[in-house]
């Protein structure tokens, strides 16, 4: 365990969002691992880290054994198709189900979006409109590159700006009231 004070990630990676490059280390096997268990979650993270280099991207996204996008290093995975429709993984891909991935679907369908857990592929996140990551510490960052394709117009999308600002408006409010 590491215990450390967190101050939260620089803002230019919301301002100008991050880049992405798919991992050839795959997510294992559904029946491998319990993909539930966040702490063997880690190792292909790390093996995937080691093998990617002196690249600067953001993150590693994993595809599963049927070369279907599954998951980052470290973070769940959107993408933005047609006006209000938000496309995920499924958490039966085994994915974690990350706490703020549930809270973003949440979010986005009390905003009106349809939320649609399906496979999805690198070809979806090239061509979708937006892409975002989402996990604990980086709420909800916006992904404007995934292997030196340009995602949408290059620069974080408006859905992505707005979930975030729905999203630290709730998590920053003091009174202790959360969404009904």
């Amino acid at each position: 365990m590491i215990i450390r004070e967190f101050e939260g990630h620089p803002a230019s990676w919301y301002e100008k969002g991050v880049t992405l490059t798919t991992s050839v280390v795959r997510r294992p096997f559904l029946k491998a691992q319990e993909s539930q268990v966040k702490a063997s979650q880690y190792v292909n993270g790390v093996l995937a880290y080691l093998d990617r280099g002196n690249s600067k991207d953001h993150e590693l996204i994993f595809l599963d054994t049927n070369l279907q996008v599954a998951e980052g290093t470290v973070s769940n995975i959107f993408a933005v198709g047609h006006p209000k429709r938000l496309l995920t993984p499924p958490a039966s891909s085994g994915i974690l189900r990350g706490v703020t991935r549930g809270f973003v679907m949440m979010l986005a369908k009390k905003a009106g979006m349809d939320v649609e857990e399906t496979p999805l592929t690198r070809h979806d996140l090239y061509n979708a409109a937006e892409c975002f990551m989402t996990n604990t510490s980086s709420e909800i960052l916006p992904v404007v590159c995934m292997d030196g394709r340009k995602v949408g117009n290059g620069k974080p999308g408006h859905i992505s700006k707005r979930l975030l600002r729905e999203f630290r408006k709730i998590t920053n409010d003091q009174t202790g009231v959360f969404l009904t």
